[in-house]
């Protein structure tokens, strides 16, 4: 939504149409939603690479490991947002820890 819109706030959350470039190749579709946070959707599921302030779960590691081994999904990715064109290439699943540091948990 442009800020020129009439229902315009800047506590609007805009989220836009991304694609997501695997090192090899495969390309998928998600969003991005403006400010961190990039989600790929694949076979009626998102898989997100921001966690904000929380780190990932080792269950949650694990289960996007098996996202990517199964779909042959090999990272790096290039997450573009469509409109905006806001890039950000992802090894893993990145979190802030508790100094304010973002981290990423490497997979």
């Amino acid at each position: 939504m442009p800020d020129t819109h009439p229902n315009f706030s800047e506590h609007v959350v805009e989220i836009e149409l991304a694609h997501f470039t695997f090192s090899n190749n495969r390309v998928l579709k998600g969003l991005f939603d403006g400010s961190e946070f990039f989600s790929v959707f694949h076979t009626g599921n998102w898989y997100s690479f921001w966690y904000g302030v929380s780190k990932p779960s080792n269950s949650t590691v694990n289960e996007f490991k098996d996202f990517l081994v199964v779909n042959q999904l090999t990272l790096p990715v290039s997450a573009t947002a469509v409109w905006s064109g806001t890039s950000r290439t992802y090894n893993g699943l990145q979190y802030v820890d508790n100094t304010g540091a973002i981290r990423e948990f490497v997979i």
